[in-house]
């Protein structure tokens, strides 16, 4: 139920933070831009992605979906791993994206850091927009064809399954929700 014109002015509003590079990857740091040289040695410091297998209402289908995506998750993409990084918010989850009537405020600048575009796309994704207000998105952000649709759904998909407030039975079709909406966005390179 977000305006389309505050969705475009938060994709302007990305777009202008996006466009500041970076250096290193992940948060700032005291002295540095980012805390790490690149993104694999920032992935290899975070703890393996898993998901809790005790939950007994996962069907065999679904269960087999999650393994897929935990190992893909866990197998830091080459796409992944040359992004240029820029200047992104780091933690761009819903709450931290107060939305009124007429405009939107970023609250919590806590991650700022050097991280691909997708990351903070992908924390945008996730939030609950449909395929057409995302769009809207994207349309007014200045750096849409550098957004990579396999980095987008990674980083997305990494989210989904670090997320510990979220049920393994709703994760499968979560996922599966991120991959048909990364596919209907136009305009992205692969």
């Amino acid at each position: 139920r977000v305006a389309a014109a505050v969705l475009a002015r938060l994709g302007q509003g990305l777009g202008r933070l996006h466009a500041l590079p970076a250096q290193g990857f992940g948060p700032l740091d005291f002295d540095a831009q980012g805390a790490f040289p690149d993104a694999m040695s920032y992935f290899a410091a975070q703890p393996a992605v898993s998901v809790d297998w005790a939950e007994s209402d996962v069907s065999a289908a679904l269960a087999e979906r999650l393994q897929r995506a935990v190992h893909d998750a866990n197998e830091v993409p080459p796409s992944v791993r040359g992004a240029p990084v820029r200047l992104g918010h780091g933690d761009l989850w819903a709450r931290n994206v107060i939305v009124d009537a007429a405009s939107f405020t970023i609250i919590d600048w806590s991650s700022i850091g050097a991280y691909p575009i997708e990351l903070d796309l992908a924390f945008l994704l996730e939030s609950g927009l449909s395929a057409a207000q995302f769009d809207v998105l994207l349309r007014a952000y200045a750096w849409r064809e550098s957004v990579s649709r396999e980095r987008l759904r990674w980083f997305a998909s990494l989210r989904v399954l670090r997320d510990r407030g979220l049920r393994l039975a709703d994760k499968a079709p979560k996922l599966v929700a991120i991959d048909r909406m990364v596919s209907e966005l136009r305009g992205l390179s692969p």
